[in-house]
Protein backbone atom coordinates (compact mmCIF):
# COMPACT_ATOMS: atom_id res chain seq x y z
CA UNK A 1 0.00 0.00 0.00
CA UNK A 2 2.87 2.24 0.93
CA UNK A 3 4.22 1.83 -2.92
CA UNK A 4 0.67 3.03 -4.19
CA UNK A 5 0.85 6.32 -1.66
CA UNK A 6 4.74 6.96 -3.76
CA UNK A 7 3.09 6.20 -6.97
CA UNK A 8 0.17 8.57 -6.11
CA UNK A 9 3.02 11.73 -5.11
CA UNK A 10 5.26 11.06 -8.00
CA UNK A 11 7.74 9.46 -6.24
CA UNK A 12 9.30 6.74 -8.55
CA UNK A 13 13.08 7.75 -9.65
CA UNK A 14 15.23 6.60 -6.90
CA UNK A 15 12.73 7.91 -4.25
CA UNK A 16 12.49 11.22 -5.55
CA UNK A 17 9.97 13.20 -7.80
CA UNK A 18 11.03 12.89 -12.02
CA UNK A 19 10.87 16.61 -12.42
CA UNK A 20 13.82 17.47 -9.28
CA UNK A 21 15.69 14.32 -11.13
CA UNK A 22 15.20 15.92 -14.33
CA UNK A 23 15.82 19.68 -12.93
CA UNK A 24 19.30 18.69 -10.76
CA UNK A 25 20.76 16.65 -13.84
CA UNK A 26 20.13 19.98 -16.12
CA UNK A 27 22.27 22.13 -13.66
CA UNK A 28 24.56 19.38 -13.24
CA UNK A 29 24.52 19.36 -17.55
CA UNK A 30 25.26 23.28 -17.97
CA UNK A 31 27.80 23.45 -14.73
CA UNK A 32 29.92 20.39 -16.44
CA UNK A 33 29.70 22.26 -20.05
CA UNK A 34 31.17 25.38 -18.55
CA UNK A 35 32.65 27.70 -19.89
CA UNK A 36 30.72 26.77 -23.62
CA UNK A 37 27.72 27.47 -22.11
CA UNK A 38 27.54 31.79 -20.66
CA UNK A 39 26.98 32.19 -16.90
CA UNK A 40 23.78 33.89 -17.15
CA UNK A 41 22.03 30.54 -18.85
CA UNK A 42 23.67 28.85 -15.51
CA UNK A 43 21.96 31.64 -13.70
CA UNK A 44 18.59 30.69 -15.82
CA UNK A 45 19.06 26.86 -15.66
CA UNK A 46 19.39 27.03 -11.85
CA UNK A 47 16.34 29.46 -11.28
CA UNK A 48 14.36 27.51 -13.46
CA UNK A 49 15.20 24.01 -11.28
CA UNK A 50 14.34 26.33 -8.17
CA UNK A 51 11.09 27.45 -9.62
CA UNK A 52 10.26 23.59 -10.09
CA UNK A 53 11.28 22.86 -6.75
CA UNK A 54 9.22 25.52 -5.18
CA UNK A 55 5.82 24.65 -7.42
CA UNK A 56 6.02 21.34 -5.45
CA UNK A 57 4.65 23.30 -2.18
CA UNK A 58 3.93 27.02 -3.52
CA UNK A 59 2.47 26.01 -6.89
CA UNK A 60 2.11 30.07 -7.63
CA UNK A 61 5.39 31.37 -6.77
CA UNK A 62 6.65 28.36 -8.72
CA UNK A 63 5.34 29.13 -11.98
CA UNK A 64 5.63 32.89 -11.77
CA UNK A 65 9.09 32.43 -10.63
CA UNK A 66 9.56 30.06 -13.79
CA UNK A 67 7.95 32.46 -16.55
CA UNK A 68 9.64 35.86 -14.61
CA UNK A 69 12.95 33.60 -15.32
CA UNK A 70 11.84 32.87 -19.01
CA UNK A 71 12.20 36.23 -20.08
CA UNK A 72 15.56 36.49 -18.75
CA UNK A 73 16.41 33.25 -21.43
CA UNK A 74 14.87 35.53 -24.10
CA UNK A 75 17.30 38.18 -23.29
CA UNK A 76 20.49 36.22 -23.53
CA UNK A 77 21.92 35.18 -26.98
CA UNK A 78 20.35 31.80 -28.16
CA UNK A 79 24.35 30.04 -28.95
CA UNK A 80 24.44 30.81 -25.77
CA UNK A 81 21.36 29.32 -23.67
CA UNK A 82 21.60 26.13 -22.15
CA UNK A 83 19.81 23.06 -21.11
CA UNK A 84 17.61 25.35 -18.46
CA UNK A 85 16.00 26.51 -21.90
CA UNK A 86 13.85 23.14 -21.73
CA UNK A 87 13.02 23.19 -17.93
CA UNK A 88 9.46 24.89 -18.57
CA UNK A 89 8.71 21.54 -20.57
CA UNK A 90 9.11 19.64 -17.26
CA UNK A 91 7.30 22.44 -15.42
CA UNK A 92 3.98 22.10 -18.01
CA UNK A 93 4.28 18.22 -17.52
CA UNK A 94 4.32 18.80 -14.18
CA UNK A 95 1.29 21.00 -13.62
CA UNK A 96 -1.26 18.91 -16.36
CA UNK A 97 -0.05 15.65 -14.30
CA UNK A 98 -1.46 17.72 -11.20
CA UNK A 99 -4.46 18.60 -12.94
CA UNK A 100 -3.56 22.36 -12.78
CA UNK A 101 -4.65 22.92 -16.53
CA UNK A 102 -5.01 26.81 -15.99
CA UNK A 103 -2.01 27.20 -14.86
CA UNK A 104 -0.63 24.99 -17.55
CA UNK A 105 -1.89 26.51 -20.48
CA UNK A 106 -0.86 30.42 -19.08
CA UNK A 107 2.59 29.16 -18.95
CA UNK A 108 2.85 27.40 -22.22
CA UNK A 109 1.11 30.77 -24.05
CA UNK A 110 3.78 32.92 -22.24
CA UNK A 111 6.54 30.93 -22.85
CA UNK A 112 5.47 30.20 -26.77
CA UNK A 113 5.70 33.95 -27.22
CA UNK A 114 8.58 34.32 -25.58
CA UNK A 115 9.92 31.34 -28.31
CA UNK A 116 8.70 33.72 -30.92
CA UNK A 117 10.84 36.19 -29.44
CA UNK A 118 13.62 34.36 -29.12
CA UNK A 119 13.35 33.24 -33.24
CA UNK A 120 13.21 37.11 -34.25
CA UNK A 121 16.72 37.26 -35.51
CA UNK A 122 15.91 34.10 -38.28
CA UNK A 123 17.07 34.79 -41.82
CA UNK A 124 13.66 33.28 -43.32
CA UNK A 125 10.62 31.98 -42.79
CA UNK A 126 11.24 28.70 -43.02
CA UNK A 127 13.57 28.68 -40.36
CA UNK A 128 11.08 30.61 -38.14
CA UNK A 129 8.27 28.45 -39.05
CA UNK A 130 10.61 25.44 -38.01
CA UNK A 131 11.36 26.84 -34.75
CA UNK A 132 7.77 27.43 -33.81
CA UNK A 133 6.69 23.87 -34.91
CA UNK A 134 9.40 22.86 -32.87
CA UNK A 135 8.38 24.37 -29.74
CA UNK A 136 4.94 23.84 -30.45
CA UNK A 137 5.89 19.52 -30.46
CA UNK A 138 7.99 20.22 -27.42
CA UNK A 139 5.09 22.00 -25.55
CA UNK A 140 2.50 19.34 -26.75
CA UNK A 141 4.96 16.52 -25.85
CA UNK A 142 5.08 17.47 -22.32
CA UNK A 143 0.97 18.18 -22.33
CA UNK A 144 0.89 14.61 -23.74
CA UNK A 145 3.57 13.33 -20.66
CA UNK A 146 1.66 15.39 -17.63
CA UNK A 147 -1.51 13.75 -19.20
CA UNK A 148 -0.01 10.17 -18.50
CA UNK A 149 1.27 10.68 -15.20
CA UNK A 150 -1.75 12.19 -14.27
CA UNK A 151 -3.50 9.27 -15.72
CA UNK A 152 -1.33 6.85 -14.07
CA UNK A 153 -1.79 8.48 -10.68
CA UNK A 154 -5.33 8.51 -10.55
CA UNK A 155 -5.23 4.58 -11.31
CA UNK A 156 -2.95 3.96 -8.74
CA UNK A 157 -5.39 6.42 -6.56
CA UNK A 158 -7.99 4.63 -7.45
CA UNK A 159 -6.20 0.76 -6.56
CA UNK A 160 -5.51 2.46 -2.88
CA UNK A 161 -9.12 2.80 -2.65
CA UNK A 162 -10.35 -0.46 -3.69
CA UNK A 163 -7.29 -1.74 -1.41
CA UNK A 164 -8.68 0.05 1.71
CA UNK A 165 -12.05 -0.76 0.75
CA UNK A 166 -11.13 -4.48 1.00
CA UNK A 167 -9.46 -4.37 4.02
CA UNK A 168 -12.53 -2.07 5.52
CA UNK A 169 -14.81 -5.30 4.34
CA UNK A 170 -12.19 -7.45 5.62
CA UNK A 171 -11.93 -5.94 9.14
CA UNK A 172 -15.98 -5.32 9.42
CA UNK A 173 -16.24 -9.19 8.15
CA UNK A 174 -14.21 -10.35 10.74
CA UNK A 175 -16.06 -8.59 13.82
CA UNK A 176 -19.03 -9.92 12.48
CA UNK A 177 -18.39 -13.40 12.29
CA UNK A 178 -16.54 -13.64 15.03
CA UNK A 179 -16.07 -11.31 17.69
CA UNK A 180 -19.91 -10.65 17.44
CA UNK A 181 -20.88 -14.06 17.48
CA UNK A 182 -19.10 -14.90 20.14
CA UNK A 183 -20.27 -11.75 22.30
CA UNK A 184 -23.83 -12.65 21.67
CA UNK A 185 -23.49 -15.90 23.17
CA UNK A 186 -21.94 -14.26 26.21
CA UNK A 187 -24.89 -12.09 26.51
CA UNK A 188 -26.77 -14.61 26.29
CA UNK A 189 -25.58 -17.10 28.42
CA UNK A 190 -25.00 -14.27 31.40
CA UNK A 191 -29.13 -13.32 30.76
CA UNK A 192 -29.34 -16.77 31.35
CA UNK A 193 -27.46 -17.19 34.94
CA UNK A 194 -29.71 -13.75 36.00
CA UNK A 195 -32.65 -15.92 35.57
CA UNK A 196 -31.18 -19.14 36.67
CA UNK A 197 -28.76 -18.77 39.81
CA UNK A 198 -28.19 -21.89 40.66
CA UNK A 199 -26.83 -22.44 36.90
CA UNK A 200 -24.41 -19.64 37.33
CA UNK A 201 -21.01 -21.36 37.68
CA UNK A 202 -21.61 -23.82 33.96
CA UNK A 203 -22.70 -20.33 32.80
CA UNK A 204 -19.52 -18.34 34.07
CA UNK A 205 -17.36 -21.39 32.61
CA UNK A 206 -19.11 -20.61 29.06
CA UNK A 207 -18.75 -16.84 29.23
CA UNK A 208 -14.91 -16.88 30.48
CA UNK A 209 -14.14 -19.42 27.43
CA UNK A 210 -15.94 -17.85 24.63
CA UNK A 211 -14.57 -14.20 26.05
CA UNK A 212 -11.66 -16.15 25.76
CA UNK A 213 -12.01 -16.62 22.23
CA UNK A 214 -13.18 -13.86 21.13
CA UNK A 215 -9.78 -12.10 22.53
CA UNK A 216 -7.99 -14.35 19.79
CA UNK A 217 -9.94 -13.47 17.31
CA UNK A 218 -9.36 -9.66 18.46
CA UNK A 219 -5.48 -10.15 18.28
CA UNK A 220 -5.97 -12.15 14.86
CA UNK A 221 -8.08 -8.86 13.89
CA UNK A 222 -4.93 -6.67 14.68
CA UNK A 223 -2.69 -9.35 12.12
CA UNK A 224 -5.14 -8.27 9.73
CA UNK A 225 -4.56 -4.53 10.03
CA UNK A 226 -0.90 -5.03 9.37
CA UNK A 227 0.58 -5.03 5.94
CA UNK A 228 1.00 -8.51 4.36
CA UNK A 229 -0.93 -10.23 6.64
CA UNK A 230 -3.58 -12.18 5.13
CA UNK A 231 -7.02 -13.29 6.44
CA UNK A 232 -6.31 -16.34 8.34
CA UNK A 233 -9.00 -19.34 6.99
CA UNK A 234 -11.45 -20.90 9.54
CA UNK A 235 -11.14 -24.88 10.42
CA UNK A 236 -14.03 -25.65 8.01
CA UNK A 237 -14.61 -29.59 10.73
CA UNK A 238 -14.11 -27.28 13.66
CA UNK A 239 -16.99 -24.75 12.34
CA UNK A 240 -19.28 -27.42 12.06
CA UNK A 241 -18.36 -28.81 15.92
CA UNK A 242 -19.10 -25.73 16.92
CA UNK A 243 -21.98 -25.17 15.69
CA UNK A 244 -23.22 -28.36 16.75
CA UNK A 245 -22.20 -27.64 20.37
CA UNK A 246 -23.37 -24.27 20.23
CA UNK A 247 -26.83 -25.42 19.15
CA UNK A 248 -27.19 -28.11 21.93
CA UNK A 249 -25.89 -25.69 24.29
CA UNK A 250 -28.43 -23.13 23.27
CA UNK A 251 -31.19 -26.04 24.56
CA UNK A 252 -32.25 -26.20 20.87
CA UNK A 253 -33.09 -29.65 18.99
CA UNK A 254 -30.75 -29.69 16.31
CA UNK A 255 -29.81 -32.19 13.71
CA UNK A 256 -26.53 -31.62 12.20
CA UNK A 257 -25.84 -33.60 8.90
CA UNK A 258 -22.35 -33.90 6.92
CA UNK A 259 -22.57 -35.54 3.87
CA UNK A 260 -19.39 -36.40 1.18
CA UNK A 261 -15.69 -36.05 2.36
CA UNK A 262 -15.01 -32.02 4.01
CA UNK A 263 -11.68 -32.73 4.14
CA UNK A 264 -11.23 -32.97 0.01
CA UNK A 265 -13.24 -29.13 0.19
CA UNK A 266 -10.68 -26.39 -1.02
CA UNK A 267 -9.37 -23.95 1.35
CA UNK A 268 -11.09 -20.84 -0.76
CA UNK A 269 -14.47 -22.75 -0.67
CA UNK A 270 -14.02 -24.20 2.73
CA UNK A 271 -13.39 -20.74 4.50
CA UNK A 272 -16.83 -19.42 3.01
CA UNK A 273 -18.65 -22.50 3.95
CA UNK A 274 -17.43 -22.30 7.39
CA UNK A 275 -18.11 -18.51 7.70
CA UNK A 276 -21.68 -19.14 6.54
CA UNK A 277 -21.91 -22.04 8.81
CA UNK A 278 -20.95 -20.30 11.90
CA UNK A 279 -23.44 -17.27 10.72
CA UNK A 280 -26.23 -19.36 10.29
CA UNK A 281 -26.07 -20.89 13.58
CA UNK A 282 -25.59 -17.44 14.91
CA UNK A 283 -28.51 -16.52 14.18
CA UNK A 284 -30.46 -19.70 14.91
CA UNK A 285 -29.20 -19.61 18.61
CA UNK A 286 -30.43 -15.76 18.51
CA UNK A 287 -33.58 -16.14 16.74
CA UNK A 288 -35.09 -19.39 16.52
CA UNK A 289 -37.65 -21.30 18.63
CA UNK A 290 -36.29 -23.57 21.07
CA UNK A 291 -39.39 -25.57 20.99
CA UNK A 292 -39.33 -26.42 17.48
CA UNK A 293 -36.75 -28.46 15.69
CA UNK A 294 -33.72 -26.80 13.41
CA UNK A 295 -31.56 -28.92 10.90
CA UNK A 296 -28.33 -28.52 9.37
CA UNK A 297 -27.03 -29.54 6.33
CA UNK A 298 -23.78 -30.15 4.36
CA UNK A 299 -23.68 -31.99 1.29
CA UNK A 300 -20.16 -32.21 -0.59
CA UNK A 301 -20.73 -33.77 -4.18
CA UNK A 302 -18.48 -34.04 -7.01
CA UNK A 303 -19.35 -29.99 -8.59
CA UNK A 304 -20.38 -28.42 -5.01
CA UNK A 305 -21.21 -27.74 -1.64
CA UNK A 306 -24.73 -27.57 -0.72
CA UNK A 307 -25.43 -26.08 2.31
CA UNK A 308 -29.10 -26.06 3.96
CA UNK A 309 -30.37 -24.39 7.81
CA UNK A 310 -33.93 -24.88 8.53
CA UNK A 311 -35.38 -23.31 12.12
CA UNK A 312 -38.96 -21.85 13.13
CA UNK A 313 -38.40 -18.24 14.02
CA UNK A 314 -39.78 -16.67 17.02
CA UNK A 315 -41.16 -13.75 14.92
CA UNK A 316 -42.51 -14.33 11.48
CA UNK A 317 -39.48 -12.17 9.74
CA UNK A 318 -35.96 -12.70 10.54
CA UNK A 319 -35.79 -9.95 8.00
CA UNK A 320 -32.32 -9.27 6.11
CA UNK A 321 -29.87 -7.80 8.20
CA UNK A 322 -25.65 -7.44 7.88
CA UNK A 323 -25.25 -11.18 8.31
CA UNK A 324 -27.29 -12.36 5.49
CA UNK A 325 -25.90 -9.44 3.27
CA UNK A 326 -22.42 -11.09 4.44
CA UNK A 327 -23.58 -14.86 3.45
CA UNK A 328 -24.86 -13.32 0.88
CA UNK A 329 -21.80 -11.60 -0.74
CA UNK A 330 -19.21 -14.35 0.91
CA UNK A 331 -21.33 -17.27 -1.78
CA UNK A 332 -22.06 -15.16 -4.93
CA UNK A 333 -18.08 -14.19 -4.47
CA UNK A 334 -17.17 -17.55 -5.73
CA UNK A 335 -20.09 -18.11 -8.23
CA UNK A 336 -22.20 -19.94 -5.65
CA UNK A 337 -26.21 -19.69 -5.43
CA UNK A 338 -27.66 -18.15 -1.99
CA UNK A 339 -31.52 -18.20 -0.92
CA UNK A 340 -32.71 -17.41 2.38
CA UNK A 341 -36.60 -16.16 3.46
CA UNK A 342 -39.30 -18.45 5.02
CA UNK A 343 -40.53 -21.19 3.70
CA UNK A 344 -44.13 -22.71 5.00
CA UNK A 345 -43.85 -20.99 8.29
CA UNK A 346 -40.15 -21.77 8.93
CA UNK A 347 -37.18 -20.24 8.39
CA UNK A 348 -34.99 -21.49 5.51
CA UNK A 349 -31.18 -20.49 4.28
CA UNK A 350 -29.61 -22.51 1.32
CA UNK A 351 -26.64 -22.22 -0.77
CA UNK A 352 -24.36 -23.95 -3.19
CA UNK A 353 -21.12 -23.34 -3.50
CA UNK A 354 -18.79 -24.73 -6.48
CA UNK A 355 -15.04 -25.94 -6.24
CA UNK A 356 -13.31 -23.15 -7.73
CA UNK A 357 -9.83 -24.71 -6.64
CA UNK A 358 -7.89 -26.96 -7.82
CA UNK A 359 -8.49 -30.39 -6.30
Amino acid sequence: MMSKLRRIRGENILGMPAEMILSVAAVVVDMVSLPGVAPAALVVTMGQAAAIFFSRRHLRLGVLLCGGIYVVSALVEPQDLGVGIYLPLVMVAQLVARNCYGWARGLTMWCCLLNLWMCRRATSVTDWAAAFVLWFVLYMAAWAAGRVASRRREIAAKELRHALERQRLQVAGELHDNVAHDLSLIVMRARHAQLHPEEAARELGFIVERASQANGYLRNLMLLLKPGQPVRPLDLMDALRRAESDLRVAGMSATVTIQGYVSQVPQPVSDVVARVTKEAVNNMVRHASTEAPCAVLVNVTEDDVQLGFTNTPDSCDEGVGLGLTGMRERVEALGGRFDAGPVEGTWMVRASIPWVADR
